[in-house]
């Protein structure tokens, strides 16, 4: 089987839409997107991702050997146009002269719509994402050898964004939970889940929540807000995709579980605390992510630790289009209620 999966790999980074975010200029039309696919068709690529859902940005590494010096190129400039676009947006944001917080939120979501650098791994010419984030650094063609050039590129998941969005005014009294989550979109670009909205809408009634009896000062960051808000509410917060969820401890996002089975799709596994606490790893499979449900089979079939499941909190994807490792280890804690159905989608 192992050989059998190590032939069947397949790895696909995807860089786009390149350049669609000019120098910041509030009214310029958006240049025609054009979007840059490698897959690992000649080309060795090698990755190692984090992912968490304890509110900090995911953050990870991506390594190409020899491109040509016109792809790297290609990538470098994209990088640079993209970091001033960022820098230019928040400095405006701030003022002053300050924009109107309508302009600016489609200006950073065209931002971070535009920045998206995509990494796929997965089998058989399938693979999943596994990550979905912005440039950090670029180091181009590195010569590692005589022969060879490594072009390695640091990623982050909205890294940017939680780190210079601020409250650009101040909140008023009775700031309800609904208004907060769009204040904190306006100073982020991060859109809302789906599955984030159904949660905060259920905590009812929304009208009569208040956050701040005395209201709240701008110029603070907007994800230490949201460290503030999440303990109150007693949830996580993590940003997954670009979007922004809320989870309470011990439940999943609600779009589907998945299986795996010692001795088949895991290849290490351990518990602690009366099975609350797991530990594992995988084969390479990008739905193991954070929120997602998990439950856990025996080489027998049969299912182990906690009744309703767990709940992953991190996973870590690495591999080698040339090499051996090419797994997602994960942790992961017991489920509180009932998980989504399971999706019994095999990876091959």
């Amino acid at each position: 089987m192992a050989s059998f999966l190590q032939f069947k790999r397949a790895v696909k980074v995807q860089f786009g839409p390149l350049s669609t975010v000019q120098p910041f200029e509030l009214g310029a039309p958006a240049p025609v997107p054009e979007i840059l696919n490698l897959d690992d068709d000649g080309i060795r690529m090698s990755f190692d991702l984090s992912r968490t859902s304890s509110g900090v940005p995911d953050k990870g590494k991506v390594q190409l050997w020899n491109l040509t010096r016109k792809t790297a190129d290609s990538i470098v400039q994209d990088f640079e146009i993209l970091t001033a676009a960022r820098t230019t947006a928040f400095r405006l944001a701030n003022g002053p002269p300050r924009i109107p917080n309508n302009v600016l939120t489609q200006q950073l979501k065209t931002i971070n719509d535009g920045r998206s650098i995509r990494v796929f791994a997965g089998y058989q010419k399938k693979p999943e994402q596994i990550f979905l984030g912005e440039y950090v650094n670029v180091e181009a063609r590195k010569r590692v050898s005589d022969t060879d050039f490594v072009t390695e590129i640091t990623l982050g998941d909205t890294l940017t964004s939680l780190r210079d969005g601020f409250l650009s005014q101040p909140l008023g009294l009775g700031v309800t939970i609904p208004q907060f989550i769009q204040e904190f979109s306006n100073a982020t670009g991060i859109k809302t889940s789906a599955d984030a909205a159904i949660r905060i809408a259920a905590v009812a009634p929304t009208a009569s929540i208040t956050l701040f009896q005395n209201g709240a000062a701008g110029g603070m960051r907007a994800a230490e807000m949201m460290d503030d808000i999440s303990d109150m509410l007693d949830q996580t917060w993590f940003v997954r995709n670009g979007e922004l969820y809320l989870l309470p401890e011990g439940q999943a996002i609600q779009d589907f579980s998945i299986v795996l089975q010692q001795g088949k799709d895991l290849l290490d596994f351990s518990s602690s605390k009366g099975f609350n606490d797991i530990v594992g790893t995988a084969q390479m499979n990008g739905r193991i992510e954070p929120g997602r449900g998990l439950i856990i089979l025996d080489e027998l079939g049969v299912p182990v630790g906690n009744a309703l499941g767990f709940v992953t909190k991190t996973c870590r994807y690495r591999g080698d289009t040339h090499g051996n490792t090419f797994t997602t280890a994960f942790t992961a804690t017991a489920a509180t209620v009932p998980l989504p159905a399971v999706d019994a989608t095999g990876l091959l």
